[in-house]
């Protein structure tokens, strides 16, 4: 039992801080579009590195169950910030088509 809520709190942990790093990135190219060098913030390179990582197409849709799971509304949105999100859109629309009054 505790083995299943650690893998669902690591799920959950993880779905968070996607979500949080494109938030990051967003506010990082709004803060600085040019990308000059000066008005790079301290600790950019993470973020950019931790978007550039692959992600496996399974894990994005679990992820997308997951957001399903907690906000119907969270889920719809997520295409809309993670870049090459097919899957997630696919996801999504079976999501939709499976339960439309979620």
């Amino acid at each position: 039992q505790k083995d299943a809520y650690d893998k669902d709190y690591m799920k959950k942990r993880n779905l968070i801080l996607e979500l949080l790093a494109v938030e990051i990135e967003f506010m990082l190219i709004w803060a600085n579009p040019l990308s000059t060098p000066e008005l790079q913030v301290l600790g950019e390179e993470s973020v950019s590195e931790w978007r550039a990582r692959p992600i496996k197409l399974n894990v994005w849709r679990d992820y997308t169950r997951l957001a399903w799971s907690y906000n119907p509304a969270l889920a719809i949105f997520l295409p809309q910030r993670i870049r090459n999100a097919e899957t997630i859109e696919d996801e999504v629309t079976r999501l939709v088509c499976s339960d439309p009054l979620a």
